[in-house]
């Protein structure tokens, strides 16, 4: 799992085995966004693909408080 780097975010595509566990992944990618009070964009392609942005939006750049969701998210999905 690596994040990318494009149009001024951080992006990260994952691809689930199915629609099932990419609902259960973005649940507990949800609560982890609404605790540290900053939420990624989400979009999901063909029921089992998530891509996930993150930018600060006041600043339109990636800030500390990305970096630190991206980690976040990383041991969240990887666990």
């Amino acid at each position: 799992m690596k994040w990318s780097k494009k149009n001024n975010k951080l992006e990260l595509t994952i691809q689930f085995k199915s629609q099932t566990e990419l609902a259960e992944a973005f649940l507990k990618i949800a609560e982890l966004a609404d605790k540290s009070n900053h939420h990624p964009d989400a979009e999901i392609v063909k029921c089992s693909t998530l891509i996930l942005k993150l930018f600060t939006h006041d600043e339109n750049a990636i800030t500390k408080k990305d970096k630190d969701l991206a980690l976040a998210i990383e041991k969240l999905i990887s666990s």
